[in-house]
């Protein structure tokens, strides 16, 4: 009797075991699927971005365009005040002339890799498994955690998801004072110009 029970206890184990596998396996390739959904590896896009404070009514309210390819990044604010980031490596550079200036000045402003994987992740959805704890908040939905010292003292959670349009991505960032960004990010394109190619070189 004593052996029987035994052998059943093994054979519930085993059965959890391999329930438990299956599920991981499960997790794992939903995770991997919604990562080749969500990547933006070449492409020019446009965005509108708003920012909440606790202390304000209506949100600060941004908009542009993007260039990316194959992880470098052009982030150009159009409205309310124009800027120009570009992030090359572990760089990134703004634009230090006027908007039509030919050439065009740039000067490094920061060179930590833990701001521009963030801007990575934020516009890309290329993520650093080293620096963020990886969860799926739903079949549509990353939610990303940092693991980095310097990441977290700026945000709490970042949300990557898809949506109904395949050409549009949702991104919400909690920063580390619970205010809330929310951006919308619309492909336009999934390839590049050579001029837009061109823009990417900075020591022209």
């Amino acid at each position: 009797m004593n052996r029987f029970i035994t052998f059943c206890l093994i054979s519930v184990f085993f059965l959890c075991a391999s329930v438990q596998a299956n599920n991981e396996v499960a997790a794992d390739n939903a995770l991997s699927q919604l990562f080749k959904q969500l990547e933006i590896e070449q492409g020019t896009a446009n965005f509108i971005q708003k920012k909440h404070f606790s202390f304000l009514v209506t949100p600060i309210t941004s908009q542009g365009s993007l260039k990316i390819n194959k992880g470098n990044i052009i982030w150009q604010v159009e409205k309310p005040v124009f800027s120009k980031l570009i992030i090359i490596k572990d760089q990134v550079w703004q634009l230090n002339s006027e908007k039509d200036e030919l050439p065009a000045r740039y000067v490094q402003v920061v060179s930590h890799a833990s701001i521009e994987t963030l801007i990575r992740a934020i516009f890309t959805s290329e993520v650093n498994s080293t620096q963020w704890q990886i969860t799926l908040k739903n079949p549509q939905c990353l939610q990303l955690t940092p693991n980095d010292s310097l990441l977290s003292q700026a945000i709490s959670t970042l949300n990557i998801c898809l949506t109904e349009n395949e050409k549009q991505r949702h991104v919400t960032i909690k920063d580390a004072q619970n205010n809330l960004t929310e951006i919308e990010i619309n492909i336009t394109a999934d390839t590049l110009s050579d001029d837009d190619f061109r823009e990417f070189n900075i020591n022209k």
